[in-house]
């Protein structure tokens, strides 16, 4: 009697019970789509045909249940002396070894699972789990392919074979997938979501928003894609219609200071202040530290001074929030005030959490101060305390520019060669040697640096932007902009390879219409900044629209202000005006502004050459 009533008891909780699958933390569904919930398909068999071993199968589940899955694994492998014939079985076994990170048991299972029934899906599935595991990516496109040729609507199998393909740079192949299954399951918001960013990367924002749209439709409180459809329309101007969308993440999470302090900023980019201060006193109202995210919003669009201002206000109010006052230190550097943002960052404790990204900024700022000697000391302090390859990164290229500046071109390659030797995958390293060899006149040398590394990740953004600045600097401009087209294969929407072509050929006075269409895209993804809004001044400058030129280079100089290459701008546009006073004025600015030597050079040149028109 007590046997019968166990096994029943174990038969109500397999009724109620999810079956086991194949996720690497914890055991999912089998009988489930692990994406989408869906049915993957019909079992191919009943789960076992010995009553001893479904009693064993359904111990299993219950200790499942429990989170034991060492002792759900042994009771699985028990159900299986008593039925070894049963692809459910094996793959239910596989799916315990993969959810404890046994993938090699988890493989076997599976590929006898699929020996006694090759269109049992979850073994496919599991299988192809496991060989993506192992590295064996083709062979796991096969598995998934043959899960699609059994059950075409199968959306676990669509999702992951796409992104297979994604990551074997086979973009075209994985948006087949992907349109295939939604024609499948029109209902599917995950595969529209998944169109919708091949549609973005590829620079196709038209049919990336209609995608991104019918996922909401689809699932109208789905946050993620409402923040993804805002950023899109943010990026092209279209703010209100951006508010529009943004307002239903507000009516899904009305409380979410992340998403109200996005809406003023949004309000802001829309040019209707009063409606971004109510959601920025609502901010206030709720949490006085909140001020941290309405900063943020004034920073982005250079609104530097009322981001400092509520930083500040803050700080008095709460001395201890170290992370804002990094921030806060930051903006200082933004406006080159060296020594206020020095002053910040000798507040943060060592024992705080960003207190080396505290420690890097203040070599950064004694860097730019001229302050060399305190400067390398305090970068290879920070250095010996770095963890993380960012951190690293950073540090190694700010030494490279010190050393650059120093004159310890030699001694500067051969550290960065050691620690090349100690991180060889630290592609922050490969650009700061080849930087400094530029910098301190072996351009051939520093360009050889860049491209071979390029051999062995041809597919970088990071050493192809490097390459293109290394090759302008050097004088090689068209192949300075054959490289940055490249960046734009890989990335339609890189705004800083989108502004380095359009300034550059305008610079060159060459395509002026392509290169205004290019920093306005660039201006559009970056609303704001302060060097794309003086390339298209630029642009203007070199058609000969002086008057927009000016008005937008001015623009500049507030959003970015102390750049010497702005205020130079600004004198050639007032020349072009007949304003000779200002436009001395403006060189004069330029030269106190402490310009890099080749735009000092130049500078200067136009210095004299408004001297000698004086006295004529």
């Amino acid at each position: 009697m007590k046997a019968s009533l166990s096994y029943l008891l174990l038969v109500q909780v397999v009724i109620v019970l999810p079956a086991s699958g194949c996720a690497a933390a914890r055991p999912r569904p089998v009988e489930k789509s692990a994406v989408s919930g869906q049915p993957a398909s019909p079992a191919a068999e009943p789960l076992a045909t010995s009553a001893r071993a479904l009693e064993h199968y359904l111990r299993a589940r219950l200790h499942e249940l429990a989170g034991d899955y060492q002792q759900a694994t042994y009771e699985m492998r028990k159900a299986l002396l008593y039925d070894d014939g049963s692809a459910h079985l094996h793959t239910a076994l596989g799916q315990y070894y993969a959810g404890q990170g046994l993938w090699e048991k988890a493989s076997r299972e599976a590929a006898r699972a699929h020996r006694l029934d090759p269109r049992y899906l979850p073994a496919l599935m599991l299988q192809a789990v496991a060989l993506l595991r192992a590295g064996k990516k083709e062979q796991a496109a096969e598995r998934l392919q043959r899960v699609l040729q059994i059950d075409g609507k199968n959306i676990e199998a669509a999702i992951r074979l796409a992104q297979l393909y994604l990551d074997l740079d086979r973009k075209q192949q994985a948006e087949q997938v992907l349109q295939r299954m939604t024609r499948a399951n029109p209902e599917s918001a995950e595969g529209f979501r998944r169109l919708g960013d091949l549609a973005f990367e590829r620079g196709d924002e038209k049919k990336a928003e209609s995608y991104f749209r019918r996922a909401l439709q689809l699932e109208p409180a789905d946050t993620r894609t409402i923040e993804v459809l805002a950023g899109l329309l943010e990026r092209q101007g279209r703010y209100r219609e951006a508010i529009a969308v943004f307002e239903d993440a507000l009516e899904y999470s009305p409380e979410n200071p992340g998403y109200m302090a996005y809406m003023a900023g949004l309000y802001l980019k829309a040019g209707d202040r009063a409606s971004a201060r109510a959601y920025f006193e609502q901010l206030r109202a709720s949490d006085p530290r909140n001020a941290r995210l309405i900063a943020y919003e004034y920073s982005k669009l250079n609104m530097h001074d009322e981001a400092i201002g509520e930083l500040k206000k803050l700080l008095q109010a709460h001395p201890n929030l170290n992370a804002e006052r990094l921030l806060l230190a930051i903006l200082y550097e933004e406006r080159k005030q060296w020594e206020l943002a020095l002053a910040e960052l000798e507040h943060i404790p060592e024992k705080s959490r960003v207190h080396l990204n505290a420690l890097i900024n203040r070599g950064y700022c004694l860097l730019n101060s001229k302050r060399y000697q305190q400067a390398e000391t305090v970068l290879l302090q920070a250095l010996a305390k770095a963890s993380q390859d960012d951190d690293r990164g950073r540090i190694w290229r700010y030494l490279a520019s010190l050393w650059s500046k120093t004159g310890k071109v030699d001694e500067g390659v051969r550290r960065l060669d050691e620690a090349l030797a100690r991180h060889p995958q630290l592609l922050d390293l490969v650009e700061a040697k080849a930087s400094l060899l530029v910098d301190g006149g072996r351009a051939d040398a520093g360009i050889a640096v860049l491209r071979r590394a390029i051999e062995k990740n041809p597919r970088s953004v990071q050493l192809l932007y490097s390459l293109g600045a290394m090759l302008e600097k050097a004088g090689r401009v068209p192949e300075s902009i054959a490289a940055m087209r490249r960046v734009l294969d890989l990335e339609p929407n890189n705004a800083s390879a989108l502004n380095f072509i359009g300034y550059t050929l305008a610079d060159q006075k060459q395509n002026l219409d392509e290169a205004e269409q290019l920093v306005r895209r660039a201006l559009l993804l970056q609303p704001g900044n302060g060097a794309i809004t003086d390339s298209l001044g630029w642009v203007l400058y070199q058609k000969g629209q002086y008057r927009q030129a000016l008005e937008l280079l001015r623009q500049a100089d507030r959003l970015s202000p102390g750049e010497a290459v702005i205020i130079m701008h600004i004198g050639d546009a007032l020349l072009k005006l007949g304003r000779l006073q200002q436009a001395r004025r403006e060189y004069r600015r330029a030269l106190e502004a402490d310009p890099e030597p080749r735009d000092r050079r130049q500078i200067v040149e136009r210095l004299r050459r408004l001297k000698g028109e004086g006295r004529s």
